[in-house]
């Protein structure tokens, strides 16, 4: 039974990564606006499988007046910095801040 509920697991998990709204993508800039929170990323590549709220398809928001923004500040930071690649999804809506961008929900940082 514990193997059977691990092999779900892993199943589960890895379609979950396969299934990334940007993949391989570089950091063109990282951006602040207005307010507290606005945060947000543009990339060399459109997103896929966005929310109808998110118009323009080479960004990503996230809060940059949270733990986990600024967690995904010092990643995007370092991605540009170093010229690494991105990979993550996005949430199924977009910031009251930015209405227009979706909103970042993992990242993953990488060569």
């Amino acid at each position: 039974m514990k193997k059977l509920i691990a092999i779900f697991v892993l199943v589960v998990f890895s379609e979950i990564l396969n299934a990334a709204n940007f993949d391989a993508c570089s950091v063109v800039d990282v951006r602040f606006g207005e307010g507290v929170n606005n945060g947000h990323v543009k990339f060399d590549c459109n997103l896929t499988g966005l929310p109808s709220c998110a118009t323009a398809t080479d960004f990503v928001a996230f809060d940059r007046g949270t733990d986990t923004g600024k967690q995904f500040l010092a990643m995007f930071t370092s991605a540009l910095a170093a010229s690494l690649k991105v990979t993550g999804n996005v949430k199924s809506s977009c910031p009251t801040w930015q209405s227009n961008v979706a909103s970042l929900s993992t990242l993953i940082v990488h060569k």
